[in-house]
């Protein structure tokens, strides 16, 4: 089946706008982050893309934005049967963030508006 594979950040930059992500999010139609060129000024952080389209959609909760990086991503690539959760029997890719305040009950929503936290990516194969 089809799927969309976007570059939020770098959508903003050329088009000032981003792509039809509700519409897409609606029809059903899995949508997976990708990073854009560093052209466009932006490091390549498949997060700060999920954490763009959850500031400015504010209808797409903060797990379904993760899960176009990580799920959804493994899915498109065809690694779900080993990447893309945090389950027994897969690969974990875990990020270890460093902060010194609570997390509320919503933490992929804390850490989709804490970007600039340091971060280390742990475990990566």
């Amino acid at each position: 089946g089809s799927v969309a594979v976007l570059t939020p950040r770098e959508n903003l930059f050329t088009d000032g706008r981003l792509p039809r992500v509700l519409a897409m999010n609606d029809a059903k139609l899995p949508i997976a982050l990708g990073t854009g060129s560093p052209a466009t000024g932006h490091a390549a952080d498949v997060l700060a893309e999920a954490g763009c389209i959850y500031a400015h959609v504010p209808s797409m909760s903060a797990r379904a934005c993760l899960a176009m990086c990580t799920s959804v991503a493994a899915d498109v690539l065809g690694l779900s049967a080993t990447h893309g959760m945090l389950k027994p029997g897969l690969t974990p890719g875990v990020l270890a963030i460093e902060h010194d305040e609570d997390v509320d009950d919503n933490p992929e929503a804390w850490l989709l508006s804490h970007l600039g936290a340091k971060r280390a990516l742990v475990g990566l194969v």
